[in-house]
Order: structure tokens, then C-alpha cells, then sequence
């Protein structure tokens, strides 16, 4: 047995006391510690140290066992072979990975007590490698190359992308094996790091994949001895290659780091305690020059006209954490901001390939046929980005802990710093709604809130969360749902009484109802609470209607006003080309056409960049049954009847009840918008079984003036 162990042991630690056993060749090699095996058989001539002898009772080789296995991993750390292929973490996660693999075999001897030795001893190996790997990147406990160092914390995210690429390919390779080669040199020389891209290049240092239960172990090994400061620098190398990446990247591998990180319990609790997860109220100077190609872009304002005193060129103070400041400064805003839609506050495009320049440009003479295959490649890579991004939601809200965190990202709820994950989880989706309000606004500042591709990734993610509940006809939503969630200051996505205009109720009857005073009408009380006396599934429902109303109705609403720019632009371009070429040394008039051929092709692709989601069958498809299940609640709530399960009875009552009353009015102003466009881009959808409850809704409401106060609706 003891001959058994030592070969156990010398296959995990890649190590041998003995000369014969050496290997230099393997992989890993097999390395001879020859000063420790010397210090132990100088020890046992001197002391009774039995576990130095072989069943034979000779001491001539030292024998690896459990009891000297700290020594060993020390001295091999302590003092690395030169040019060897791996850094010390990625040789220690090896070891980890190989005494993993070990231990599903020891079943196999037939001696219990052989079991538990060997088992104790593999369990000893796993613990220490845990340990070592933690003291090597928090304290530089063993001597690692300069690249290693450089490389810090990262080498942990290393081995967790090798294991995403190892798994997504199918080659898991040898246990805690590394493909020579692949590292892209010696320990020496291996100094390049993760490239910016998506699949992030070649992995430096020998790295090897992080096997199941490491980042486990890790995380419950160091989780108050550290682990912050490691998941600090992972998340910071995540949100730099995630903030590069277009939908025509490979955006697969590093939002599967973030998704394995988000299943790690420990790790998910760092993530959510980190200053970055909701960025704090902060006061910032945004310098930007905003052009008047942005405002056209942005707006469908005239580019020409000089922009308003202050706007351009000089600084804004912006007061509070805003919209952009979540998308690019907070963990997952990166990653929610991959988007075929361009930045209009960019000159040049930070995310790569641009969308618009592979796919759109040279529009208006490329067949239709060419057009039709961007749109449809765009819009399954942008429904596969949607789900990735699901899946990394639900797995912060799966976990109990981190679970209210990613709903207040939703919704605003910045002052909170709860030590509970799953409290920040919730606290992170609300707080992209809260943060977005400038999008409310008729001229909304672009340097203030997200982009719309931001906004539309966010609604569609909230129409998946929504999903498992949104069929009326179930009634899974009905004793879920409280009205009162979106105008009570202490849930997570309030409605302040006087930000937006109601169905039925003007603010001060809202603020009556809803119990605001004059701290919350100044705003003091209205950031969000902790959302705890409403249901998961309410808080989703009336953050959906939300989401979808900043993301999907806006950017309807800015797709149609640049339909209706860009004629008008291009006949302006053309009446001044016309102009230059009878005035050609006109300084002025040739800056306004260099002005304008520069934007009216931007302006085209962003057109057809918004066309291409906005034609989205599969969002505009669970968009309807959102809009389905809100219709059937909006009938329930005006109609006693229908609430009782009965048909709806007519007239309604009157006056309309203070539930219905104050829910906004965008709730029916974006329901009808998105049933006219899918009539018009996708009539498909429009399936008569599942239009019962929006035929109730219109014939119930185009009745009750009482109800529905704006004529226009």
C-alpha cells in the first residue's frame, strides 16, 4: 500500500523522490526533488520516521505519502524547475484536478482502510492546492515568472476559460493536463495575455481547465481571507473585453465566465458586494463633445443648427449615477450593452466588428435578398445574446443569496449595500430602470442614459423572466400581481406621482393614495425600497411593463423619427451639394456637406440596425403575450366581474378604481403601438385564439372614458 500511495501521489503532484522515476518529457513532467529527498533520508537515520520505508523495511528511496505531502508541495513551489510549462496556480490546479480524478478511483481497492488512507491523502493533496493557489496570488508565497505576476488574479480566470472552451468544444483533455503549445510558451517566455476578443486568444502560463468544485472550494477557502480582491480584478478584465465585443463577435466565452462565476455561490456574493456591481451615487464630469451628427442620430434634429450653449465641447456635471454610467461602469452593464446598435455619443465605433459597416453599408444599393440575410443573422445572434444573458440572471436568482440583488438592478434601488445577494441581484435589475429615466424625456441626453441596444437586451431578458407566468388563461399571475407596486414609494420601481402621466388620476390624488409625503415628492423617499412585501412574480410583471417601455417603445419611437429624417436630410445634402459645386471655395457651406455626408449614411445604418430588432419575431412574439397578459389584468382590474373569473360587465363602474387610475398611461399608449406594428411587419403573429384578451381590452375600454382619460389613446 505504501508503494501504491507514493505512485498515487506522484502522478497528482507530478514529483518524484526517487531519480529513476523522473520525467521530463511527460505531461506534465515528472520533476525530481532531490534536496528534500535528501533532507528525508538524512531524518530517517535519525528518527523513527516509518513513513520513509518501504514495505520492505529499507530507506534507500523515500516514499510520497500523506504525511510528508505539505513538505513536498512546498518544496517543489519553493524552488520551480526552470522552463517549465506551467505557472505555479495552473500547476497547482493541475494537481487539484489530477487528485480529483484519483479519488474516483480508490473504490477500487479492496481494503476499506486502504480506502480511507488514500482517500485522506487525496483530500489532503485537493485542500493544499486550494490553499497554495489562494497564497500564491494573494501574498506571493513561491517565486512565479514576472508574466505570472503581471498576470495576478487573471490566471484563476484563465483556468475557468479553458474550462468554458474545453467544455463548449468537447475536449476536456487529460485531467489537469495542458495542451503544449497552446500556452504559447514556457513559463519563461509565455507572457502574452487574453487577448481582447471574445474567445479571448491564446491562454498564457500553461493554463489548464478549472475542474468541478475548484472555484467551490476556492471561494469557501477564501471567501473573508480575499476572494474580493480576485473576483475585483476578474470582473474588471470581464467588463473591459464584454464593453469591445459587437454581436458579430464571439461573445460566447466571456459570457460564459460570467455565468460560471454567477453559479459559484461564493464568487456571486463577491460580485454583488463590489463597489462596481451598482455603481453609488456619484458626482462625475462627463467631457464629451457632443456633435450635431449625435443630436441628429439620436434625435432626428436638424445636425446643422449649433447646439445650445453648454452642450457642446464643455463639461456636464452629472449629478447622480445615470444610465451610461450603469451601462459601462457596473458589471454587467457591458454585457447587457453588446448590441447591433451603434453608440450615438461615439465617433468612432467602440464595440467590434461594427454592425453597421458589415451589414448595412452601401443600403440603398444592395439587393433586397442581401438585407434579408443580415436581418436574419442579426436577430439570431441578438436572441442567442438574450438568453445568455438570462441564463446569467437566473443564475443570481436561483441563488437564494444573490436573488433580490439582480431584481433591484432592474428597477433602482441605488442606496442599497445589503450584505444579502440576493437582495443585490434584485436591487441590479431594478436600478437599470431608475437609472434610465432621462429616456422619458422628449429630448433625452445621450450622455446620460443607456444606449437603446442596452435598453432593448434589458427588456428582453425581463420578457423571459416573465415567461413562465405571462398565459392569462393559467391565471399563474392573478394572486400575484398588487397594483399598488407601482406607485408605492417602498418598492423597488416606483412611479413617483408628478414624473409621468396616469390613466385616470392626476399626481396629488396619487400621492394621497399612495401614502407619498414631502420627502418623498422631493424624491428622499422614492429610490426604491426593499420591494418585500411583493411577490417575485409582481415585481416582474411591473418591472417588465417598465423595461419594455424604455427599451422596446423608445426605440420604436426612435426608429420612426429617423424613417422620417433621413429624406429630409438627404434633400438637404443635395440642394447644398448643388450649391458648393456653383460656390466651391465656400469654407462654411463645404464644412455643412462634409457634415452631412457623414451623417446621412450613419443615420441609414442605424435605421436598418433598429429594423432588424425591432422585426424580431421572437421578441415581438413575447412581447404580444406580455401585452396579452397585461390587457386581461387591466380588464380585471375595472371590470368586479372579470376579476371574478366571469366575462367582463358593462358599463364599468364609476368612478374607476384608485388601482386602475394611477397606473400610467404608457401602460396602454406602448400596447397599442407594438399590436400596429406587429400588424404591420409581422401579421403572423396576429393568431385570432390568442387575441381574445386584447379584443376584450379594447372593446371594454373604447367605452369607458372615465377609465382611459387622454382622448388620443
Amino acid at each position: 500500500m505504501d508503494k501504491y500511495e507514493d505512485a498515487t501521489l506522484r502522478k497528482v503532484l507530478a514529483v518524484t523522490l526517487d531519480p529513476a522515476d523522473a520525467q521530463p518529457q511527460a505531461t506534465p513532467p515528472v520533476i525530481y526533488l532531490g534536496q528534500l529527498a535528501q533532507e528525508l533520508l538524512a531524518e530517517s537515520g535519525t528518527s523513527d520516521t516509518s513513513e520513509l520505508q518501504d514495505e520492505s523495511g529499507t530507506s534507500d528511496t523515500p516514499l510520497l505519502s500523506g504525511n510528508n505531502l505539505e513538505r513536498v508541495l512546498m518544496a517543489r513551489l519553493s524552488d520551480p524547475p526552470s522552463a517549465y510549462p506551467q505557472w505555479p496556480v495552473h500547476y497547482l490546479i493541475g494537481c487539484y484536478a489530477r487528485a480529483a480524478e484519483e479519488l474516483r478511483s480508490v473504490s477500487h481497492l479492496k481494503s476499506p482502510g486502504d480506502q480511507a488512507r488514500l482517500a485522506e491523502a487525496l483530500g489532503l493533496a485537493r485542500q493544499l492546492a486550494v490553499s497554495y493557489v489562494g497564497l500564491t496570488l494573494y501574498m506571493d508565497m513561491f517565486p512565479q515568472p514576472p508574466h505570472a505576476q503581471q498576470r495576478g488574479a487573471l490566471q484563476l480566470l484563465d483556468s475557468v476559460e479553458k474550462a468554458s472552451t474545453s467544455a463548449a468544444s468537447g475536449t476536456a483533455g487529460l485531467a489537469g493536463g495542458y495542451v503544449p503549445g497552446a500556452e504559447g510558451g514556457s513559463s519563461s517566455t509565455a507572457g502574452s495575455t487574453s487577448s481582447g476578443g471574445g474567445g479571448g486568444g491564446g491562454l498564457p502560463g500553461g493554463a489548464v481547465p478549472a475542474p468541478p468544485g475548484f472555484l467551490e472550494d476556492f471561494g469557501a477557502r477564501f471567501e473573508e481571507e480575499g476572494l474580493q480582491e480576485v473576483v475585483e480584478a476578474m470582473a474588471v478584465s470581464l467588463m473591459a473585453r464584454l464593453s469591445r465585443l459587437s454581436p458579430l463577435a464571439d461573445t460566447g466565452t466571456p459570457l460564459a465566465l460570467l455565468d460560471r462565476l454567477a453559479r459559484c455561490k461564493p464568487f456571486a456574493r463577491a460580485l454583488t458586494r463590489s463597489p462596481r456591481w451598482l455603481p453609488a451615487q456619484q458626482e462625475q464630469a462627463v467631457s464629451r463633445r457632443c456633435s450635431r451628427e449625435v443630436q441628429a442620430l439620436c434625435t432626428g434634429s436638424d445636425p446643422l443648427p449649433p447646439l445650445a450653449a453648454g452642450a457642446a465641447g464643455g463639461e456636464s456635471s452629472v449629478q447622480q449615477a445615470s444610465g451610461r454610467t450603469l451601462e459601462f461602469n457596473s458589471i454587467l452593464g457591458p454585457a447587457f450593452g453588446i448590441s447591433a446598435l451603434p453608440d450615438p455619443t461615439q465617433y468612432l465605433p467602440l464595440r467590434q466588428p461594427d454592425v453597421g459597416t458589415q451589414c448595412f453599408s452601401d443600403a440603398d444599393s444592395r439587393p433586397p435578398t442581401d438585407l434579408h440575410q443580415s436581418f436574419v443573422a442579426l436577430q439570431a445572434s441578438s436572441g442567442q445574446l438574450r438568453r445568455s444573458l438570462h441564463g446569467i440572471v437566473m443564475a443570481f436568482l436561483q441563488n437564494k443569496d444573490t436573488r433580490d440583488t439582480m431584481v433591484n438592478w432592474l428597477a433602482g434601488a441605488l442606496q442599497s449595500r445589503r450584505s444579502d445577494t440576493r437582495d443585490a441581484m434584485l436591487n441590479w435589475l431594478a436600478g437599470a430602470l431608475q437609472s434610465n429615466a432621462e429616456r422619458e424625456k422628449m429630448q433625452p441626453d445621450p450622455r446620460r442614459m443607456a444606449n437603446d441596444g442596452f435598453m432593448l437586451n434589458l427588456a428582453g431578458v425581463m420578457l423571459l423572466l416573465c415567461e413562465p407566468f405571462v398565459d392569462p388563461i393559467a391565471g399563474k399571475a392573478w394572486p400575484r400581481l398588487d397594483a399598488r407596486y407601482v406607485s408605492d414609494p417602498s418598492s423597488r420601481d416606483p412611479h413617483r406621482p408628478e414624473e409621468l402621466t396616469r390613466l385616470a388620476a392626476d399626481s396629488d390624488a396619487v400621492r394621497r393614495w399612495a401614502g407619498w409625503g414631502a420627502e418623498g415628492a422631493n424624491g428622499a423617499a422614492g429610490a426604491g425600497g426593499s420591494g418585500a412585501p411583493y411577490h417575485f412574480i409582481c415585481e416582474c410583471f411591473f418591472m417588465g411593463a417598465h423595461a419594455l417601455h424604455l427599451g422596446l417603445a423608445k426605440a420604436h419611437e426612435m426608429h420612426h423619427k429617423l424613417v422620417r429624417s433621413v429624406p429630409h436630410y438627404t434633400e438637404q445634402l443635395q440642394q447644398l451639394e448643388a450649391e458648393l459645386s456653383s460656390d466651391p471655395m465656400n469654407p462654411e457651406l463645404r464644412r455643412d456637406v462634409m457634415r452631412l455626408r457623414a451623417t446621412v449614411p450613419r443615420m441609414k445604418m442605424r435605421v436598418c440596425c433598429l429594423e432588424a430588432l425591432l422585426q424580431d419575431k421572437q421578441l415581438l412574439a413575447e412581447a404580444l403575450a406580455f401585452y396579452r397578459l397585461l390587457a386581461a389584468y387591466l380588464v380585471r382590474l375595472a371590470s368586479p366581474a372579470s376579476a371574478r373569473g366571469l366575462p367582463p360587465s358593462l358599463p364599468l363602474p364609476s368612478p374607476a378604481p384608485m388601482e386602475f387610475a394611477q397606473l400610467p398611461e404608457y401602460y396602454v399608449e406602448d400596447l397599442c403601438e407594438l399590436v400596429i406594428w406587429v400588424g404591420r411587419v409581422r401579421p403572423d403573429l396576429i393568431e385570432p385564439r390568442k387575441m381574445e384578451e386584447l379584443m376584450a381590452f379594447f372593446t371594454v375600454f373604447l367605452g369607458s372614458p372615465d377609465y382611459i382619460k387622454n382622448p388620443y389613446l
